[in-house]
């Protein structure tokens, strides 16, 4: 049975994710702040703030003592705030790149040295469309998701070698 890991599973695409994967055979391990709706045999989860990067690492090597391989990292979790640039605070900002991009670094490069180790795996990290669009009112998002879009590039580039 494959085994994946996806942040966000709480609701939206994140929920939908795990529970397509469910119904195909895997073992799903969700990371959520909140609890999940989903109740399946194969589907457990840790409710954590993924800003948080001892906690991410700690959960990390926990959920590797449970499953044997780690077969996928989905990052999924993220928050979006619509508002103009100059009415944006800058704590709305910062509360945003902390979860999308640095939520993602720490998940990537906590699951990514298991996978290194394991000599394989796959990473999907979301972002969004509204990058490429720039679109007006999203700026703080858009940055954040950019840096993600960024972040995977590189990553990928100094992964590939290692079967991630």
């Amino acid at each position: 049975m494959p085994n994946a890991i996806i942040t966000g599973t709480s609701r939206g695409l994140g929920r939908s994710l795990a529970e397509k994967l469910l119904s195909e055979g895997w073992f799903v391990w969700g990371i959520s702040r909140s609890p999940s709706l989903i109740k399946h045999t194969h589907f457990k989860e840790s409710l954590i703030d993924i800003t948080d990067e001892a906690v991410v690492q700690s959960t990390i090597n926990s959920i590797s003592l449970n499953l044997i391989h780690i077969d996928l990292l989905v990052n999924n979790a993220g928050a979006a705030s619509m508002n103009a640039f100059l009415l944006t605070p800058a704590t709305s900002a910062e509360k945003i790149m902390r979860l999308n991009y640095l939520g993602t670094f720490n998940c990537l490069q906590a699951v990514g040295k298991k996978m290194v180790r394991q000599r394989g795996g796959l990473i999907i990290n979301i972002t969004t469309v509204a990058v490429p669009l720039a679109l007006a009112g999203e700026a703080a998002y858009v940055a954040s998701k950019a840096a993600v879009d960024s972040l995977t590039k590189v990553v990928a580039d100094e992964l590939k070698s290692q079967g991630v």
